[in-house]
């Protein structure tokens, strides 16, 4: 791929030709002369010609429907619709017959419902089938006729219901023209990122039709926020005629705060000019929002690779996961026997939440259930509000044993509460077949997207109904201290608890490289009060800063001001003991920023710590005092 950053859009001047048009009728003035309506074929509107399960509501002319659904049951909907006879005679090269159509093709009871276009040459005497139809909402169904160029033909459309009560067919808008030369329609574009932390970048991929006889195999891709506009020559295509596909680019959007207008235009099929280019733009928006720093959301998705609908979750997890890299926690627990990522006792304890009903779905913040669709406003409203305490993760992890300890701290509590629990959880991503590194081959994901008849979801409309995915992640491996958390502590304002998980064993077909430690704070209604991530090797990097024993985390222990702090913090500790001090920073991203070792005190004894070495923000303090353990939040401000 070529990627050209542009200041401004060039126009070029191109020679184009109109495509000669040899039939077209629209249905406006009712059933043409001399065409033939078999049966339940019918003229109207979608007013007039729609039921419950059947509806061709898009369309606001006059069009040619049968409705079988609407026939009742029992009644048998098959017929021909058959034109007058056309005149091809002076017709010549390569020719499209193209008309719009609706075509459920739902196949009810499994009986095969089917819609087909025949041609005749001998005044209906004989058949030719030149078009099978597949599912399509009111969209532009193509055919090659040149074979046809120089002789008068007829038409037959046809709709089979398979002997069941189904659906049905309608046509509209039918034309005979010359094939035009490479043509592109845009179907739509979806940017990772609906909704974005200010700061974050956004991918996209996009949908597209080839309209012309000839195999698709480049375009070129112009994207525009409204300020800056990017050109990228997109090669290595493979879509047929009349077929669609998909296409990415280099392209990342940066967020700004706000409506982020994004305008993606595709032109240049195989390097040509099109004569037509007002299919060949979409939109789409990017809406930019304030997070707050160390404010987290916990979204724990039921899924399976059974399950039809679940590549939903996954869309939406990756998306958020993605667009909110900081604040955002998504875990998917898999369900299921014959499901190799199955964590039984993490799948038992989410599927005995109250009011859970099926797959796929989400607990969010341990508070409700929405569908994996829905999380984006509550994910949002929880993510750009002070949290009502901090959570920090450490752990140990010992490699040649693969022994994994994990501790969660929380800390700033911003009023009393009567008990607090302690949740943690592991995580995997990029997680394959053999185990993320050996390279295995991939499990497949049941996948009722495949094929584009249930809409855009982040590329699986594009592979098969057993999808082979690229990898899995947010893949639940382990579940510690039971899903509502354990150890219930009480805590007092502006104070903090910690919590050390029992020691677990990391497989060694996982790797630690690509996992991230979940840590939760629960409230005694077994609601989340605040959520972060950390990877392993950020967390071993922190250490176990908390104990069980909690006679020896005291939050008396000492006192830090200013805060907020320009320069210097004053940090006051009170020992009755000779007890060493070591003091380690962190940001909220519970990144370590510095350690400083403060020396040797006993009694009651201020100590400077220099700040300089600190961006404006805010910093968790973890002081450790000979035995004892004291964490304090400080904000910087220069």
């Amino acid at each position: 791929m070529k990627k050209t950053l542009l200041g401004v859009l060039s126009l070029f001047l191109v020679s184009m030709t109109v495509s000669a048009q040899y039939y077209t009728q629209d249905f406006e003035g009712g059933i043409p002369d001399g065409w033939t309506a078999e049966n339940a074929w019918m003229y109207g509107t979608a007013g007039s010609l729609g039921s419950a399960y059947f509806n061709p509501a898009d369309n606001t002319t006059a069009f040619m429907c049968v409705n079988d659904d609407g026939l009742g049951n029992g009644v048998d909907g098959s017929g021909r619709l058959v034109t007058a006879p056309i005149d091809l005679t002076a017709a010549t090269g390569q020719l499209l017959l193209r008309h719009n159509a609706y075509f459920v093709n739902g196949d009810y009871q499994g009986a095969d419902e089917t819609a087909k276009v025949f041609a005749s040459e001998d005044a209906g005497a004989t058949w030719t089938e030149i078009q099978d139809l597949t599912a399509s909402a009111w969209d532009a169904a193509n055919v090659e006729v040149s074979q046809y160029g120089g002789k008068t033909i007829q038409l037959a459309f046809e709709y089979i219901d398979g002997n069941e009560w189904n659906y049905g067919y309608c046509i509209d808008d039918i034309e005979i023209i010359d094939a035009p030369d490479p043509d592109i329609r845009v179907n739509y574009v979806d940017f990772k990122c609906e909704n974005a932390a200010v700061g974050e970048t956004s991918s996209f991929y996009g949908s597209i039709t080839n309209n012309s006889l000839e195999t698709l195999t480049s375009v070129d891709v112009t994207v525009s926020d409204g300020t800056n506009t990017a050109t990228e020559t997109v090669t290595g295509l493979n879509i047929a005629p009349f077929s669609s596909g998909s296409f990415t680019t280099n392209f990342e959007a940066e967020v700004a705060e706000g409506a982020n207008q994004m305008a993606v235009e595709v032109s240049m099929p195989n390097g040509v000019a099109e004569m037509d280019m007002t299919n060949n733009s979409a939109n789409d928006v990017i809406n930019g929002v304030m997070t707050v720093e160390g404010a987290g959301v916990l979204v724990e998705e039921a899924t399976g690779t059974w399950c039809t609908w679940c590549p939903r979750g996954a869309y939406f997890l990756d998306r958020y996961s993605d667009c909110f890299s900081d604040n955002f926690v998504g875990v998917a627990v898999h369900n299921g026997a014959n499901d190799p990522m199955l964590v039984s006792d993490y799948d038992t304890g989410l599927t005995a939440f109250p009011g859970f009903a099926g797959f796929p779905s989400v607990i969010f913040n341990k508070t409700n259930i929405i569908d994996p669709s829905e999380i984006g406003a509550p994910s949002v409203a929880v993510m750009t509000a002070d949290p009502m305490a901090y959570v920090d993760i450490g752990a140990s992890f010992d490699e040649a044993t693969r022994t994994l300890t994990v501790s969660v701290e929380g800390s700033d509590f911003a009023q009393d509460m009567s008990e607090v629990k302690f949740f943690a959880a592991l995580t995997e991503d990029a997680v394959t077949e053999g185990g993320a590194s050996s390279g295995g081959t991939q499990w497949t994901q049941t996948n009722a997207y495949s094929g584009g008849n249930n809409g855009p979801m982040g590329g699986f409309e594009f592979l098969g109904g057993q999808a082979v995915v690229d990898e899995y992640n947010h893949t639940a491996r382990a579940m510690m201290g039971g899903f509502f958390g354990t150890n219930p502590v009480e805590v007092t304002a502006g104070g903090g608890a910690g919590y050390i998980f029992s020691s677990m064993v990391v497989p060694a077909n996982q790797n630690t490289e690509n996992m991230h430690i979940v840590g939760a704070l629960i409230d005694n209604n077994n609601n989340v009060i605040n959520v972060m991530q950390s990877s392993v090797a950020d967390a071993v990097e922190r250490g176990l800063f908390v104990t069980s024993n909690k006679n020896l985390y005291d939050n008396t222990l000492a006192q830090v001001f200013p805060n907020p702090v320009n320069e210097v913090a004053f940090i006051q500790i009170d020992v009755d003991v000779v007890s060493d001090v070591t003091l380690d920073v962190y940001d909220m991203l519970g990144r370590k920023v510095e350690r400083v070792n403060l020396g040797t005190v006993v009694g009651n004894t201020t100590l400077d710590y220099n700040t300089s070495n600190l961006t404006n923000g805010m910093y968790n303090l973890h002081l450790t005092v000979g035995d004892k353990f004291v964490s304090k939040k400080i904000t910087v401000v220069k």
